[in-house]
């Protein structure tokens, strides 16, 4: 047979007896405190002697002894009680977790702003970046993508080594000649 664990409500001493004592009312070992012994909500197994025992729910998480080896045991969560503490600890998370607000770009030390030619004044704002050549053709074009954001760019033949910013992403992207 197995065993019920609990305690007595009065002095917290804790007690055993077999399960089909389940409802029946006695006195405490201890106090003398009458005591209904409680419906059960856990059931698990010592670990030692592989009894089987059972605990009401508040028990959950504290340490009692074995009845049958008097080994220590820590009562297991219930799937009731386990539900509702990984719940609390989720919501718990969800606390600590930084809330997202929109920021400036962290202050660096930006280069100076270099002209292309034909183009419009650049500020660099990220680090030099290679394109991705696609393609060139005759009449001079080389035709890119960025390698960050993958924006299709192009430029003049005679603006090679010369830095240009991608419109898309804000890069500073050195224009090479096709590997």
């Amino acid at each position: 047979m197995a065993d019920i664990l609990f305690k007595c409500p009065k002095c917290a001493m804790a007690l055993a007896v077999d399960t089909a004592a389940i409802g029946q009312a006695f006195a405490c070992s201890d106090c003398g405190h009458s005591i209904e012994v409680p419906l059960p909500d856990v059931m698990f197994r010592c670990a030692s002697c592989k009894t089987d025992l059972f605990t009401p729910q508040e028990l959950t998480g504290e340490t009692l002894h074995c009845p049958n080896c008097q080994n220590a045991v820590v009562v297991p969560l219930g799937e009731a009680e386990y539900l509702r503490k990984r719940i609390k600890e989720q919501e718990q998370e969800e606390l600590k977790a930084p809330v997202l607000q929109p920021s400036l770009p962290p202050v660096t030390n930006t280069p100076p702003i270099i002209p292309a030619k034909k183009t419009p004044k650049l500020v660099i704002k990220k680090p030099s970046a290679k394109p991705t050549p696609t393609n060139t053709l005759a009449d001079g074009i080389l035709r890119f993508a960025c390698s960050l954001c993958s924006q299709r760019l192009e430029a003049k033949r005679d603006m090679v080594d010369e830095m240009i910013e991608c419109p898309k992403c804000k890069s500073a992207i050195r224009v090479r000649t096709p590997a």
